[in-house]
């Protein structure tokens, strides 16, 4: 979900979606009555799969982190 962001997600998307077949990119035009809850309750409307993972712009995380929450949930 790109909701107006400045940091180039397009461009992420796109290099990320040539590796990766299912990946969606959604662009959510901004308005005044715009906010973080809409973009992400938008993405999880959208979705079709199992799970979702929230991640913002600035967020970092490690290499295996969606490996880590997988093994988690089969686990469970």
């Amino acid at each position: 979900m790109d909701d107006g962001s400045t940091e180039n997600v397009s461009d992420i998307i796109e290099r990320f979606s040539e590796k990766i077949d299912d990946l969606k990119y959604v662009y959510l035009e901004r308005n005044e009555q715009s906010c973080r809850a809409r973009t992400r309750n938008t993405g999880i409307r959208l979705s079709d799969g199992d799970y979702v993972i929230l991640l913002d712009a600035g967020m970092l995380i490690s290499s295996d982190y969606v490996m880590n929450i997988h093994q988690e949930i089969s686990q469970t």
